[in-house]
Order: structure tokens, then C-alpha cells, then sequence
């Protein structure tokens, strides 16, 4: 009884403790600037509508540039992510909230 006390205290702290730090959403699109943005859309035209706030490169374990990650400040400690591929079309969006 004492063991299942400490695991269930254990546990909700746990859980309280990583449910606060970023909440993640892989939506299938996002709104930048004026477009709606989804995989498989051409990233000059998104870069067009609005500016990133930071771009990061996007390096595999090799050390060979895989693409890069457009990063959109919200406001607010929300963000926007874009992954974009050598080839500069969007293979990923997402949104985060950094609390």
C-alpha cells in the first residue's frame, strides 16, 4: 500500500511537472502571414507572405545540410515551425506553445 502511494505521488508529480513546459501540435496546416500553409507547398511563396523570425539549419548526423526549420514568433510564447527540404518545398508544420 505505502509502495503504490509514493508511485501514484510520484507519477502526478511527474505528469504536472512535463505538462507545463511545451505543448506540441503537428497540425496538418498553419497559417503564416496571409497563407495558409501545408506539406508540399512551395516555401518561397510562404517566405513571400512573411518573414521568418529564425532559421535554423537542419543537419543530420553526417554533417550534411537537410533542409532548414523557419521558426515564427506568435506572440504570446506561441510559434509557429516550418521544416523545409533542400529543394524548397514544406515537409512539415507544426505549432507550438512555450509556457
Amino acid at each position: 500500500m505505502k509502495k503504490m502511494l509514493v508511485c501514484l505521488l510520484l507519477y502526478s508529480l511527474t505528469i504536472t511537472t512535463f505538462a507545463d513546459v511545451v505543448s506540441y501540435s503537428a497540425a496538418r496546416m498553419v497559417r503564416v502571414g496571409t497563407k495558409v500553409v501545408q506539406a508540399g507547398d512551395n516555401a518561397e511563396q510562404v517566405r513571400k507572405s512573411a518573414d521568418p523570425d529564425k532559421i535554423t539549419p537542419v543537419i543530420n548526423k553526417f554533417g550534411v545540410k537537410m533542409g532548414e526549420q523557419w521558426l515564427y514568433d506568435r506572440g504570446n510564447g506561441s510559434f509557429t515551425v516550418i521544416m523545409v527540404n533542400n529543394y524548397g518545398i514544406v515537409y512539415a508544420v507544426g505549432d507550438f506553445i512555450d509556457r
